[in-house]
């Protein structure tokens, strides 16, 4: 496969996008799995008949963890492992909002769901403005890929990370005043340095190595059909979802639940739709977008719905929807590396 991801026209830096995903899913799925847990096991206590150690001091605990990391240890493998644990931390910490928004410290507070939804929400639609419409200038360029270099020092510089710096490097112009600069950063990534011998370079040697098979594995052709079958597969997941959540409760609540999980499944369903209508006609990378952001909404809005109402069952969905997210955005990006490769 010859090429690199074409990032030349795109006004938002990638990984950081990945990063900012893995931040609000991990912190959703922290959030399924507590309540989910504290559910079965009947919400136990911690700190005996005096003491109550809520569980959101160690959300705000392990997100101190992860601002320390940043502070202390230079590369961008340890934004990722923040992202990852600040994630987690906020899970603990949302989870908890019920408390602290109502007089009787009242953890199983309704509203609090609705809350959780507009709090993931306001972030993930907040920072994705944020990041494309801040223009990506030759310096910022500049900036995201000799980042890299601090973990080809360390020799943790995966080779993905790598393409993704050099990729980004391509969008400065001959005539920029950064292009010397920016020969000199492509010289250095380009040069052989020894990888790392520590248990943590050869981890990420071996995560580098199975996710470049599954790239070769995932032909074009090949992940489009996979990408259909999931997207089959997930169409009648949901409705089985929306159907059990909503026959599972009163006459009285139907409506509200109809509203709650239905509207946002709804608004899935016209993106799933589309997404294999654009990929039936050839039109592949609109129908990836498309079916990606039909699990966008399924991840942060359907599933956390259901789980209000069926707990295990979100909790499959949304295992299930974050596994189907990661191989359409593979999918995608490999089409766009075969439309974007010279001689393509």
């Amino acid at each position: 496969m010859t090429g690199r991801l074409d990032l030349t026209a795109r006004q938002a830096d990638p990984a950081a996008l990945w990063r900012v995903d893995l931040f609000l899913f991990t912190g959703v799925a922290t959030v399924l799995v507590i309540r989910t847990f504290l559910s079965l096991t009947g919400y136990p206590q911690v700190g005996g008949a005096t003491l109550h150690i809520a569980h959101v001091l160690w959300g705000g605990l392990l997100m101190a963890l992860s601002i320390l990391a940043i502070a202390v240890f230079p590369g961008d493998q340890w934004r990722w492992r923040a992202a990852f644990v600040g994630g987690i931390g906020f899970g603990f910490f949302i989870d908890e909002v019920g408390k602290f928004v109502t007089k009787d410290v009242d953890y199983f507070f309704k509203p609090a769901v609705a809350i959780m939804y507009a709090t993931f929400v306001a972030l993930y639609v907040g920072v994705r403005i944020v990041l494309t419409l801040r223009p990506m200038t030759d310096r910022r360029r500049l900036a995201l890929a000799a980042s890299a270099l601090v973990d080809e020092a360390t020799g943790v510089l995966q080779l993905t990370a790598r393409d993704r710096a050099l990729a980004v490097l391509d969008g400065i112009a001959v005539s920029s005043p950064e292009r010397p600069a920016a020969d000199l950063v492509r010289d250095l990534l380009d040069s052989d340095v020894p990888a790392g011998r520590g248990v943590e370079a050869r981890l990420l040697t071996a995560v580098d190595r199975i996710r470049r098979r599954i790239l070769a594995t995932l032909s074009t052709g090949a992940a489009i059909r996979i990408v259909l079958a999931l997207s089959a597969v997930q169409a009648v997941w949901l409705l089985g979802e929306v159907v059990v959540s909503v026959a599972r409760h009163p006459q009285t609540s139907r409506a509200h639940a109809t509203l709650d999980t239905g509207l946002p499944a709804t608004v899935t369903a016209i993106l799933l739709v589309t997404g294999v209508v654009l990929l039936l006609t050839g039109h592949r990378e609109s129908g990836l977008t498309a079916l990606e952001w039909n699990h966008i909404v399924n991840l942060l809005f359907v599933q956390v719905a259901v789980f209000n109402r069926e707990q295990f069952l979100g909790l499959l969905g949304f295992a299930g929807s974050a596994v189907a997210l990661i191989v359409i955005r593979v999918a995608r990006d490999e089409v766009r590396l075969s439309e974007g490769a010279p001689g393509a």
